[in-house]
């Protein structure tokens, strides 16, 4: 087997996707009490996403104990719709900071229509932190509506027409529940005085429409107006400054890792390197740019270069295992093959499960000429992932050498599978299979 190409290949599989499949996570199985934070699956997300998200769980790792870490973090995956995670995160902001209405605002929000009974349960617990935020009492008389509770839904509205007179969200609310009543003519009542406080208001317009046309009073209906009526036209929503500010504080840092990473993109290494460097600068707390900054220099064979950060990560980050790995890789690049499997085995330790790091732990075994333990190692590699082309490889070639022929033949085809357009593979598996009938056919011959 030709270990430098799978070398290679591994690093490009595992180690040089800049676009946030290189992102993984650690969650160590100690006794901490701490909640353990939620990992999202990330691997397809967006290249910025998946910056932003890794962004915000190192805060948390750092700063467990924050609450305004677990609860900006919660945002970012909120943002993304990683609903269940992100009322995990709110739930911890919420216990580490009781006397803050924020979290369990959100947490609401991300239990609207789901399980309405709950959000009125954290829509309740933030009013006695916060009884002045009328977007609270809007949604929360929205899920007293969807549970049944129309008195206690009107005057849940009616509290956020208090708060909020100018706006004419809460009236048409209550123009809606009017309606659910039969009682069209406080529903128009309604709709006219959102209509003035508001003239231009679409939904005001339409439901106001809605309701004459039910009382049979409509006047002349424009085409515009027949359209929104059929439509189901999604209207402007009231007014929420902490849902605003959810998009608005995450722009900043998002900008400077999207800038770093397109500029990998471009495939001009020297940009790259400069980009990254600048993020770690603006963001020393980060592991990720320093990783995407050694895949860089690793890409480019500047492997010296890539230990002086990676012994920076690690150092900066102990319980990062892709530090780990990867000065490991960089270390083998350099002969240092002792430290490396040092490195290696720290990974492994860190992450028992981490595939990549069984996989170039294989290799180390088989340059060795330790074929059992490399095996062995391969092994761990495809249990952890079932999906990893080259350590399927790996373990058939392995296997070939010891004669293993029809366990050989099966793993390699299982890679052939997983990667149906990888010539590499599949020529190691036309090979083994010639090779199998080659050895078969000597076997078969009559002894002279």
């Amino acid at each position: 087997m030709n270990l430098n190409a799978l070398t290679k290949r591994a690093i490009a599989g595992s180690v040089l996707l800049l676009c946030g499949l290189s992102v993984w996570f650690y969650f160590s199985n100690s006794s901490d009490p701490r909640p353990e934070i939620p990992l999202p699956d990330i691997t397809t997300a967006k290249l910025n996403v998946a910056s932003l998200t890794n962004e915000r769980y190192e805060q948390v790792k750092l700063n467990p104990s924050s609450a305004e870490a677990w609860g900006q973090y919660g945002e970012v995956l909120m943002a993304h719709e990683w609903n269940s995670e992100a009322i995990n995160c709110f739930e911890v902001a919420s216990n580490l900071a009781p006397t803050e209405s924020r979290w369990l605002y959100l947490a609401g929000v991300m239990l609207d229509r789901r399980d309405p009974f709950e959000a009125v349960n954290k829509y309740e617990a933030a009013k006695q932190l916060d009884a002045t935020y009328a977007p609270l009492y809007l949604r929360l008389g929205a899920n007293l509506q969807r549970l049944n509770r129309l008195d206690d839904a009107e005057a849940a509205y009616r509290q956020a027409v208090k708060l909020s007179p100018q706006e004419p969200q809460p009236i048409i609310a209550l123009a809606r529940l009017e309606s659910t009543r039969n009682k069209w003519q406080q529903a128009v009542d309604l709709l006219e005085q959102a209509t003035k406080i508001a003239p231009t208001n679409r939904e005001a317009l339409v439901e106001l429409t809605r309701a004459k046309l039910v009382l049979g009073t409509p006047q002349s209906l424009s085409r515009e107006t027949q359209a929104a009526l059929m439509s189901g036209e999604k209207f402007e929503a009231m007014p929420d400054p902490i849902l605003q500010s959810i998009n608005n504080h995450e722009n900043a840092s998002r900008m400077a890792a999207m800038k770093a990473d397109a500029t990998a993109t471009e495939g001009d290494p020297q940009k790259a390197a400069e980009a990254y460097s600048e993020l770690i600068k603006q963001r020393p707390d980060l592991a990720r740019p320093r990783i995407n900054l050694a895949t860089v220099y690793m890409s480019e064979g500047q492997f010296p270069l890539a230990m002086v950060t990676l012994r920076e990560l690690v150092q900066l980050f102990p319980d990062d295992p892709m530090g780990h790995l990867l000065l490991s890789y960089a270390l083998q690049a350099t002969q240092a093959t002792t430290e490396a499997r040092t490195e290696l085995e720290t990974a492994i330790r860190l992450k028992p499960d981490y595939a990549d790091a069984h996989f170039a732990l294989g290799m180390a075994e088989e340059q060795n000429n330790e074929i059992e333990k490399a095996i062995t190692a391969y092994r761990s590699a495809v249990q952890s992932n079932a999906r990893h082309i080259q350590a399927r490889t790996a373990l058939g070639l392995a296997l070939k050498k010891q004669g293993k022929w029809d366990e050989a033949i099966a793993e390699l085809f299982s890679a052939v599978r997983l990667s149906p357009g990888d010539r590499v593979p599949q020529a190691y598996l036309e090979k083994a299979i010639a090779e199998q009938s080659a050895a078969k056919s000597n076997t078969d011959k009559p002894t002279p």
